[in-house]
């Protein structure tokens, strides 16, 4: 009795480790991408890091259906579905290029495509794949087809929009400057306070009056409260997003409180 007791007692624990090993050591699923999109009457609610007439990678902002599966719909949309982009941006990716299937593990993201898609790669997707990518919690990509095989990291592309050389990855800044609908990001090397860094580049960028404004901060935990005084009403909302837009993508706080002449923007 005591052994059959005994056995019985083995065989239940068994089923308890067999449970914990299934419910929590199960590769990632598709499900599980770190991204929420919402539906408002077709809103834009995703970026997409595509071309411009130039030939610099832009940030655009695209409306994904959250009901349909993400990660084709992005594909799609640097591929069969181009039409749907607005005027004036352009895919890298090869437009015949098919996605068969794809898998997600450990922030990584497999992807099986037709032989198409490796007749043109260059810097420009690399980069656009990546950093389109990323926003959903991907840190990597590897993307194969019968003959090739390509490997594409964020750390390994972080540069944006220009040439920098002997960079280490906490020195670089990538600041987003806002266009009306579209963000053209620019990377740089900093080895000053970022912030104070951000902020001249901005200035500079727009081409503003800088003794004109003056520019105080506070912080608190993972929230900045940046207090602008304009006395010349230089600073458009193009402007406002520029600076949220950078500070959060730097990570250097999540949070960000613009005060611009009393009136706030979070």
């Amino acid at each position: 009795m005591r052994k059959l007791l005994f056995t019985l007692g083995i065989i239940f624990l068994c089923f308890i480790v067999i449970s914990f090993l299934n419910e929590y050591l199960q590769p990632t699923k598709e499900l599980e991408i770190k991204i929420q999109l919402v539906e408002e009457d077709n809103q834009d609610n995703f970026y997409l890091f595509l071309l411009n007439m130039d030939n610099k990678i832009i940030e655009q902002g695209v409306y994904i259906d959250p009901n349909m599966d993400i990660i084709r719909n992005i594909f799609n949309l640097y591929t069969s579905k181009t039409n749907s982009l607005p005027l004036g941006v352009y895919s890298p990716v090869v437009l015949s290029s098919t996605l068969e299937e794809y898998t997600i593990e450990n922030q990584t993201l497999f992807m099986k495509v037709n032989d198409d898609f490796f007749r043109k790669i260059t810097n420009e997707l690399k980069s656009s794949l990546i950093w389109t990518f990323s926003q959903l919690g991907i840190e990597k990509i590897v993307i194969i087809s019968d003959k090739n095989r390509l490997e594409i990291s964020k750390e390994n592309h972080l540069v944006l929009n220009n040439y920098i050389i002997n960079f280490s990855k906490e020195e670089i800044v990538t600041i987003f400057y806002r266009h009306e609908q579209y963000y053209l990001p620019k990377s740089y090397s900093c080895n000053i306070d970022k912030l104070e860094f951000i902020y001249h580049k901005i200035i500079d960028y727009y081409n503003l009056n800088e003794n004109m404004i003056s520019f105080l901060y506070q912080t608190n935990e993972n929230r900045i409260f940046l207090s602008l005084s304009d006395y010349q009403n230089q600073i458009n909302e193009d402007i406002i997003l520029t600076i949220q837009k950078t500070i959060k993508n730097n990570q250097l706080f999540d949070d960000v409180v613009i005060i611009l002449n009393d009136k706030v923007f979070s």
